[in-house]
């Protein structure tokens, strides 16, 4: 079995700000900025999320990861 860990790249500059709301029902989250910031393809704070482009290589490789 094989083990990695994935970590968001803090040193990306210009960067995407994240922005976050909550409420007793969800989580909303709004990413910000003039559409010139990098994006980068995995975020680990304050939730993770990463693009499609990651999530179809990471199932090219693993086709039993959890989400």
């Amino acid at each position: 079995m094989r083990y990695f860990m994935m970590q968001q790249d803090v040193n990306l500059l210009y960067g995407i700000r994240i922005k976050s709301q909550e409420s007793n029902l969800s989580k909303v989250f709004y990413l910000g900025g003039e559409g010139d910031e990098t994006r980068p393809d995995f975020i680990e704070t304050p939730v993770m999320m990463l693009s499609s482009e990651l999530k179809r290589t990471l199932d090219l490789y693993e086709d039993d990861i959890t989400y």
